[in-house]
Parts: C-alpha cells; sequence; structure tokens
C-alpha cells in the first residue's frame, strides 16, 4: 500500500470576502495505491499495480476506480 497527499491551507476571496480554505493538489494529484507480487509457482510470478486519484479536501477517492498506473 502506499499513497501521496497534497494538501494546501489557503485563503479565497470571493465578493469581498476573504475566508481560510484547504485545497488539493496544488502541486500534484494526491493518490492512493496497491502494489505486489504472487508467486504461481513453476518460476512464475503475477505484478500488480492499481491506483486511484483522491481528494484530500473531501476525502473522496474518485469512486476508486483505479484509473491511473493500473495493470
Amino acid at each position: 500500500v502506499y499513497g501521496r497527499l497534497d494538501a494546501s491551507v489557503g485563503s479565497e476571496r470571493i465578493d469581498g470576502v476573504s475566508t481560510s480554505k484547504l485545497f488539493s493538489g496544488n502541486l500534484t494529484t494526491s493518490r492512493l495505491g496497491f502494489r505486489g507480487t504472487e508467486d504461481l509457482g513453476g518460476g512464475l510470478r503475477a505484478n500488480f499495480q492499481l491506483e486511484s486519484a483522491l481528494t484530500v479536501d473531501d476525502g473522496t477517492a474518485g469512486s476508486l476506480r483505479f484509473n491511473r498506473a493500473s495493470w
């Protein structure tokens, strides 16, 4: 299991009103991934990687579609 979280706190001004806010993905995309190897026997093995985007500010995982590096 691996991942990366990119979150920042900043100020946002809308109609002259400034509020503090948590922002997600300012520098890079946050992600959650699973990577591994399974021994199949007889000298064979299967490698896998499933990776999905995350949004840190509201906790959604893009429906865990594994739409990034997935094989």
